[in-house]
């Protein structure tokens, strides 16, 4: 989890985040060619981590390491951020030396996978 210092957070939080997004861009440009970061994120005037993933709000989390409740809180983040009723929230999140993950719900239930499978059923 991020320290928060005086409502900012520390630069190699910033950096860590910023390369993660990158990175989930660069995955994501097989499906969504026209995606990228969304630094509006940053003013507070929408949440979602990317652009242009419809139906999907995505929030990415790279952190040293991913607990059940930062995933949770994550998806909290991501359904906050959507924009449109059509939407549908999930967390692209990734320990240090894990794989990206995608978790969203499905039906009545959460569902967790690697990101790469996601991206098919998607």
């Amino acid at each position: 989890m991020h320290t928060i210092i005086g409502g900012v957070m520390p630069k190699k939080s910033r950096t860590k985040g910023k390369s993660g997004e990158l990175e989930v861009v660069n995955l994501l440009r097989v499906k969504w060619p026209d995606v990228c970061r969304n630094l509006d994120q940053y003013q507070k005037t929408s949440g979602r981590d990317l652009n242009n993933t419809q139906p999907w709000c995505i929030q990415i989390k790279r952190q040293r390491r991913v607990t059940d409740g930062d995933r949770n809180m994550a998806y909290v983040e991501a359904s906050s951020a959507i924009d449109h009723q059509y939407e549908r929230p999930v967390v692209v999140h990734r320990s240090d030396k894990g794989k990206w993950k995608a978790f969203w719900r499905l039906d009545n239930m959460m569902v967790e996978t690697y990101l790469s499978d996601w991206l098919e059923v998607s």
